[in-house]
């Protein structure tokens, strides 16, 4: 089986502890590859457990998928882009 490599929008109960749970028992088939929260604690929590570079974190909040000038992960998702 082929590897899926996801972005988690919302590292809340069911994000971080179904999906990502998931993610760590079979490596093999699921990676998170960028994270998407508001709240800092949880992001940075599964941040690491995911092994997920800074750059591929970003809280969410009124406009985070609209395109920037700075770029980075929203805007990325937002145009899809293939920088991830």
């Amino acid at each position: 089986m082929k590897q899926v490599t996801a972005i988690l929008l919302g590292a809340g109960q069911r994000g971080a502890e179904a999906y990502a749970s998931y993610a760590l028992d079979y490596p093999n088939e699921l990676k998170f590859v960028a994270v998407a929260e508001p709240r800092a604690d949880r992001r940075e929590e599964f941040a690491k457990l995911h092994d997920i570079a800074p750059q591929k974190r970003c809280g969410i909040g009124h406009g985070a998928f609209e395109p920037s000038e700075n770029g980075g992960l929203c805007s990325d998702l937002y145009t899809g882009s293939d920088a991830l």
